[in-house]
């Protein structure tokens, strides 16, 4: 029997763990002679850097109508991200009443709302909605589901439950769903067009084979956010998920170095482009989109500021994901970039009245310590190629 048991030992061993030991080895050899994505496409814009902006130019001052402010991944607690939420706090004080707050995940790192200690939880995203002056909305990103050992429902609904206790804020998707929810955003605002946010929960579409089960499948979810965004008419639509479409920072495989991009490659989480599931859902994610393309589709996930012009799936993609200053990372380029920077803070559309009278929408960079440092319009007569950078940045 001893000698049956040995016999089948060395076998799984031949047959498993050979494999994997060559496969694990094979992919360290390959990192080490691949050019580095970093390289190839320029600089890695770290906090140390100047940002990368696109060519910019003036826009002329506005009369502010309307604010959404788009801030991810702050779920540190206040202590250690003083700056970003004091920044967040001036930045929203100035209009509440003409303000939204969208959280877009990551409110609590690094597992969520434990069941064993609920106060830390709501310690540190009561901090972030404390400092968001107006409405706020929260969406919930992987570390809010618990990240490391499966999605629990529990630390998601123990979160929602938080938020719904809370003055002037909502949850969104609701009970761990995917949605997707549409919702408008300050619809009494004097504005020509009506502003909707629509809500996806990207975690439960990333996770197949542990996500709760909800009232739609996969293909029904998407063919349900394709008829939203068809029946949205002439508004200004945001989309926002946890989960970004393109990035140029790790999550991309934009990163210096080999050990972590070859253990990402092998046993990362299913929330890195280059994954088979990442790319298939985000695949299906762009098709949804652009049977009626949003204005903007917003993210987080991936720890810089960084804003595409796309014209494919969104007219831009928004990357918002550098709420906690301890987990920014870095960040490079792509052909379509108008602005990249790992720095902790949050971007912010402004819909402005011109002096012409019309309104224009305006994407705002602001990062923690410094306010502004970046501006374009997305949308407006005036036209939507315009950019300004703040003085010596």
């Amino acid at each position: 029997m001893n000698r049956l048991a040995g016999w089948l030992g060395w076998t799984l061993f031949l047959v498993i763990g050979v494999p994997a030991a060559v496969l694990t080895g094979l992919t360290f050899l390959l990192a080490a002679f691949e050019p580095n994505p970093l390289e190839i496409n320029g600089e890695a814009y770290t906090q140390k850097m100047a940002p990368y902006v696109r060519a910019a130019s003036a826009i002329p001052a506005g009369e502010l109508v309307a604010r959404v402010v788009l801030i991810g991944d702050a779920g540190d607690p206040a202590e250690e991200n003083v700056d970003t939420l004091s920044e967040l706090d001036a930045w929203t004080r100035s209009a509440p009443d003409r303000t939204v707050t969208l959280f877009l995940g990551d409110n609590v790192y690094s597992v969520g709302f434990e069941p064993e200690d609920l106060s830390r939880g709501g310690a540190i995203l009561g901090a972030q909605l404390n400092a968001a002056h107006g409405q706020a909305y929260v969406i919930p990103g992987n570390h809010d589901w618990g990240h490391t050992d499966g999605m629990h429902l529990e630390r998601i609904l123990a979160q929602q439950a938080f938020v719904d206790a809370a003055p002037d804020a909502t949850y969104l998707p609701r009970d761990g769903c995917p949605g997707p929810e549409v919702t408008a955003l300050l619809p009494e605002a004097d504005l020509p067009r009506p502003i909707l946010m629509v809500a996806v929960g990207t975690t439960w579409l990333l996770e197949p084979m542990s996500r709760p089960d909800c009232a739609r499948v996969h293909y029904e979810v998407m063919q349900a956010l394709e008829d939203t965004l068809l029946n949205t008419g002439d508004a200004w639509v945001i989309v926002a998920g946890h989960h970004p479409i393109v990035t140029a920072g790790p999550h991309g495989g934009f990163e210096r170095g080999v050990i972590r991009p070859a253990f990402q490659a092998l046993y990362g989480a299913q929330g890195t482009l280059g994954k088979p599931v990442y790319e298939l859902v985000m695949e299906d994610l762009g098709r949804a989109l652009a049977a009626n393309r949003p204005l903007v589709y917003a993210a987080g996930h991936e720890h810089s500021l960084q804003l595409y012009r796309d014209g494919a799936r969104a007219e831009y993609l928004i990357v918002s994901g550098a709420g906690a200053a301890g987990h920014v990372n870095t960040v490079t380029t792509l052909p379509n970039t108008l602005f990249a920077h790992a720095h902790p803070g949050f971007v912010s559309l402004d819909f402005e009245r011109m002096p012409s009278g019309t309104v224009s929408v305006i994407a705002r960079v602001v990062e923690s310590g410094l306010g502004e440092v970046y501006a374009t319009r997305l949308a407006g007569e005036e036209g939507n190629s315009s950019a300004t950078a703040a003085p010596g940045r």
